[in-house]
């Protein structure tokens, strides 16, 4: 979910960003949207990059939600929904912001299932859905939403720096949670300057790291791909990393069909 905080000064408050970020319960969704094939995030470095298994579900924290959003300045009213209200008890803002998304199965269950668990929350969401056409020309290259759900997909390191370097803020750029933060920036440009596996490791981490405590955006899953092998199937296939189909293909070379020699009239009538 990508917050923009241009289009909603809800987002400037980390404290709120972070409520909203605790109060998700990934789990949940995965079991729900995906039928359990899928792995928690909290982070924007695929598992892959990481060499990881990806996150573990932690419990929700609720009281640790309510704080953060009270320290905010907000109190429930009669209907159990936050708000800020004047000395005179006028509400003047509601701690409510719309969900934005594409018109996908996937897309459109996760929306709805985001919106329930904040309403358990006293946060009140709006779900807006667009066909895909009008979500990418009006919406995501003006940057006219106020949080974003949609998907990323990291096929190789260097889309990182498209995602999240503060140069890509404004169309053509992919930085749609519009982030900017300077050691970010550096980190993302090391990356290029080195061969040292380790040293990416500790690059990737330390930008995994920064961007989770800014809360930009928030991070949800990654779902599974399956690929089922038929009977008869070859020998040697490795589907261990999978971002596209055609990545099902990249070790081709080593598959193998066992097959004997059997003299004809030996073999079975």
């Amino acid at each position: 979910i990508f917050l923009n905080q241009n289009k909603n000064q809800l987002f400037t408050d980390a404290r709120i960003r972070e409520a909203i970020n605790l109060a998700i319960n990934r789990q949940e969704l995965i079991n729900s949207v995906l039928s359990g094939y899928g792995t928690p995030m909290t982070s924007p470095i695929p598992s892959w990059l990481m060499d990881a298994e990806g996150t573990v579900s932690q419990p929700i924290d609720v009281q640790k939600i309510t704080t953060l959003i009270e320290q905010s300045g907000y109190e429930k009213d009669e209907n159990g929904m936050y708000v800020k209200q004047d000395k005179k008890g006028v509400v003047i803002e509601r701690l409510a912001f719309t969900l934005t998304t594409a018109d996908a199965p996937e897309l459109k269950a996760a929306g709805e299932m985001i919106k329930n668990q904040l309403l358990n929350y006293g946060i009140d969401v709006t779900l807006t859905i667009f066909d895909s056409g009008t979500l990418a020309q009006t919406v995501i290259r003006e940057r006219s939403y106020e949080a974003l759900l949609f998907g990323q997909n990291v096929e190789q390191e260097a889309e990182l720096f498209a995602f999240w370097h503060s140069s890509q803020r404004n169309d053509p750029g992919l930085n749609i949670a519009l982030y900017a933060n300077a050691r970010v920036d550096e980190l993302l440009e090391r990356i290029h300057k080195t061969d040292d596996k380790n040293d990416r490791q500790d690059i990737y981490e330390k930008i995994g790291t920064l961007i989770q405590d800014d809360t930009p955006a928030i991070f949800l899953y990654s779902p599974s791909f399956i690929y089922v092998l038929g009977k008869g199937s070859p020998t040697g296939v490795s589907l261990a990393h999978l971002i596209t189909p055609k990545d099902r293909l990249q070790n081709i070379n080593t598959w193998f069909i066992n097959t004997e020699r059997v003299w004809k009239w030996f073999a079975h009538q």
